[in-house]
């Protein structure tokens, strides 16, 4: 890796773009109360992405009466996650660039994390696991204490675990890369070597010994990795580079294309999962590059509000799907299959919305600033 990677997590705030209208919220994009609108929207983006995927895995299982819409465009709702994942590596940079090498600040990067991630996962693993109580043919809680401690903590400690919330699998990740950067924030030192060398361990470890294991060398955690060095990128995306940027995403496109075929098949793919990072980064820098050329064109306080309750619609969509695909055997006989499908997709959305208007913003705000009033993360 080249210079530009050994500095991405120690930067200081980086330099505005002149070439551009400064849109309120990039304007002071290296500051840690910045917030960039498109990566908002994104985000949510992202979220109903990984709702129309699962909408359509639950509400087709043949248990649930099969009914699958849009052909395989929900297939591709998969790619949801990657985009959470790239989107986590660029806000943390955002959030905490200026926390690298001061280790006075790892416990205020801590506790909100730990703020961000827990309290609401606990709340909705806990609810979840009440509601399966009176369902009796679901499979209840492995009780193993490697799966406990991986269920409770969202840490790696056996390579399968069964998790009350299934899509929690990728919070394993997130914690992952969180605990990586605090190293960061221990020492600027140890910063300018782990980035480059976490990325050559990860290219070895997935296309030398082909391994796709639950652990920081897994091929997700490039994801990050790129997220990070775009957020390093972004004072030099100018207004010229949307047009080669819109190209270049059309090509990668074609080339994912061919190297997964027709059908969206990553379980376990490492080459699949490598080649998609490109096409999810240029979509990121699009955004990005739109956002300071048109700042209004992400404003919409509907799309915004869907970026704020993403991680709520993601820990909660399942379980009103399942609820849902339970219904619909009896529901077809006079609901058209589309606005069904439809109408549970949605509604997973405005629940989830909900669950974040009235516990996780509660929770966030209560908690959020008691080791460090001053920053918003």
């Amino acid at each position: 890796m080249n210079a530009r990677m050994e500095t991405a997590m120690t930067a200081t705030a980086p330099l505005p773009d002149k070439s551009l209208p400064d849109s309120p919220t990039l304007a002071g994009v290296g500051g840690t109360k910045s917030r960039v609108l498109s990566i908002q929207v994104l985000r949510g983006f992202a979220a109903c992405a990984v709702v129309l995927y699962h909408t359509d895995i639950i509400l087709g299982h043949r248990n649930y009466g099969t009914n699958s819409q849009f052909g395989g465009l929900a297939e591709w709702g998969w790619l949801g996650v990657n985009l959470f994942f790239m989107i986590s590596g660029f806000t943390i940079l955002l959030a905490h660039h200026r926390d690298v090498g001061v280790p006075q600040r790892l416990a205020r990067y801590s506790w909100r994390r730990f703020v961000r991630v827990y309290p609401i996962y606990w709340l909705m693993a806990v609810a979840f696991l009440i509601a399966t109580y009176f369902k009796p043919d679901y499979r209840p809680l492995d009780l193993r204490p490697g799966n406990l401690l991986t269920t409770v903590m969202l840490l790696p400690f056996v390579q399968d675990p069964e998790l009350p919330l299934k899509v929690a699998w990728s919070m394993l990740f997130e914690v992952m890369f969180y605990g990586l950067f605090a190293l960061a924030i221990l020492s600027r030192h140890a910063s300018r070597l782990l980035w480059p060398l976490w990325t050559v361990a990860i290219l070895v470890s997935v296309f030398v010994f082909h391994r796709y294991a639950l652990d920081p060398l897994n091929v997700y955690n490039l994801y990050f990795i790129l997220g990070a060095l775009l957020w390093r990128a972004m004072p030099h995306l100018r207004a010229s580079a949307l047009i080669p940027l819109l190209l270049g995403l059309g090509i990668s496109c074609v080339a994912v294309s061919g190297i997964v075929g027709p059908r969206a098949n990553f379980d376990h793919d490492n080459l699949a999962l490598f080649a998609v990072a490109l096409p999810v980064l240029f979509v990121l820098a699009i955004c990005l590059v739109a956002e300071k050329a048109y700042p209004r064109l992400f404003s919409s306080p509907t799309l915004l509000l869907i970026g704020d309750a993403s991680y709520s619609i993601y820990l909660v969509h399942s379980a009103v799907l399942s609820v849902a695909g339970s219904l619909q055997s009896k529901a077809l006989m006079w609901i058209p299959g589309v606005v069904y499908f439809v109408a549970a997709g949605v509604g997973s959305v405005i629940v989830g919305i909900g669950v974040h208007l009235y516990i996780e913003k509660p929770i966030l705000t209560r908690l959020r600033d008691r080791l460090s009033p001053r920053h918003s993360a």
